[in-house]
């Protein structure tokens, strides 16, 4: 998540910090429904950038397994994108 974060937005974090921003996200957590909630306070290149770090963060294991591909293709859709453009994000994402 420090890498991708640093090449995708250019700001190097620890893992410290990596622990305290996870930490919000337990089994409860709905990205979805926030992002869907959020979608107008979100910038576009913010939803591109958001895309193209889930996809860099699904392929970092070098295993790419369907829930995986249909949690990006479901984030993608909450920020307001159709399947054309989620597919342009995802190829474009710097694999």
């Amino acid at each position: 998540i420090v890498n991708v974060h640093d090449q995708m937005l250019g700001v190097r974090i620890t893992h410290e910090e990596v622990r305290e921003i996870l930490s919000e996200f337990g089994p409860e957590f709905d990205i979805v429904g926030r992002l869907t909630a959020n979608r107008s306070k979100i910038s576009p290149s913010m939803k591109n950038t958001i895309v193209q770090c889930c996809q860099l963060v699904m392929v970092s294991d070098r295993e790419v397994v369907k829930p995986e591909q249909n949690r990006v293709q479901q984030i993608g859709l909450a920020l307001g994108f159709d399947q054309t453009e989620i597919e342009d994000l995802v190829a474009s994402a710097g694999l």
